[in-house]
């Protein structure tokens, strides 16, 4: 009885172990004929990869409760994006895996050279999206099932799409080299159009649109920016003076500190004088309209100011900083360094068209 036993347990392994090596050789065979087959196309599946990875880093600020948020404020879903879906197929993750994701984590985890198995599972996720039918169908009659449901799946949700974002990528890519080109000569061909001593007066006539731009952009920690005070002691008096240019002013002079810190050549008293003025004026005018919109970047400067304001002696109630009818300015010219130059969009308008 115990021998009959024996030689039953004997046949089963035997059995299993050879329906095992059977699927594990037929699982490479697919993976082979994957392999070959990926070579007719024009992908390379590790820059696809790489590709991946930048999507993820550039997104890991913004990940929160599964959905990707632009810097812009707007969401898209993680499903949306075929590259977020291969990284998380070679990795073998969750959707919520990316949930709270932080650069240093990211960087430990996963900045690592490709694995063997993640490599063949890249290859599996590209072929599967990116086949013909006659490829495909080919492949998939020799994948072992769970094979096959991948593949399905893979093919229902990317066919296609992998290879039109990849193109996305690559000309975010050229495009982004390009402006770094374009801004590289701009800076080097860029002038100041006014000499120091008439600047008050060039930018007195310059209008609404280069005043709020000088608002947007000086820096009043830095070097020239007193040079700027007897134009803005005249603009804080101009009723064309826009409420978001006001607020701007306003807040950046107070985060700066430039009213209670001597510090390049700044006069403490004269800028709070100024500051006052259109400190009040604010205060008065709460309920006007605002014309001009603010970049999200100078958007922080005036968070900061309404969450400080208080506690520094200039108090200001909040304000929505995107009210519906304000429009871009259009400036010609905008500050470097506090100096006018002739605007990077001006420039190209200029000389690339």
């Amino acid at each position: 009885m115990i021998h009959i036993l024996v030689s039953g347990l004997v046949l089963f392994i035997s059995i299993f172990l050879s329906w095992a090596l059977f699927l594990t050789l037929r699982q490479s065979k697919a993976e082979a004929v994957l392999k070959r087959e990926l070579k007719s196309l024009e992908l390379a599946p590790r820059q696809i990869y790489a590709d991946s990875v930048i999507v993820i880093t550039n997104r890991i600020p913004v990940f929160a409760g599964g959905r990707l948020k632009t810097r812009v404020g707007s969401e898209t879903s993680l499903e949306a994006d075929p590259l977020v879906a291969l990284f998380l197929f070679v990795n073998e993750l969750g959707a919520d895996a990316l949930d709270g994701l932080t650069l240093d984590v990211f960087l430990r985890d996963h900045m690592k050279s490709l694995t063997i198995k993640k490599l063949g599972r890249l290859e599996f996720f590209v072929a599967a999206a990116e086949f013909g039918d006659v490829e495909f169908q080919k492949a998939r009659r020799i994948m072992i099932r769970k094979q096959r449901e991948a593949a399905d799946a893979i093919r229902s949700n990317w066919r296609g799409r992998l290879s039109r974002r990849v193109e996305t990528v690559a000309q975010a890519a050229t495009e982004r080299d390009s402006m770094i080109d374009q801004k590289q000569r701009w800076s080097q061909e860029r002038v100041s159009p006014v000499a120091d001593a008439a600047l008050t007066d060039w930018l007195r006539v310059q209008g609404p649109d280069m005043w709020h731009e000088v608002c947007i952009t000086v820096v009043w920690s830095e070097s020239g920016a007193a040079g700027l005070v007897p134009f803005v002691e005249w603009l804080v008096e101009q009723p064309d003076l826009d409420r978001a240019s006001a607020l701007l002013l306003l807040a950046k002079a107070v985060l700066d500190a430039i009213d209670s810190e001597t510090y390049e050549q700044h006069n403490c008293a004269r800028n709070q004088a100024w500051m006052k003025i259109i400190h009040d004026r604010i205060l008065a005018q709460s309920d006007s309209p605002m014309r001009f919109s603010i970049p999200q970047a100078a958007k922080a400067d005036v968070e900061a100011f309404f969450s400080c304001g208080t506690k520094l002696g200039w108090p200001v109630p909040e304000t929505d900083l995107a009210p519906a009818g304000v429009t871009a300015h259009q400036a010609a010219y905008t500050l470097v360094k506090n100096r006018p130059v002739e605007s990077f969009a001006a420039w190209k308008a200029r000389v690339l068209t």
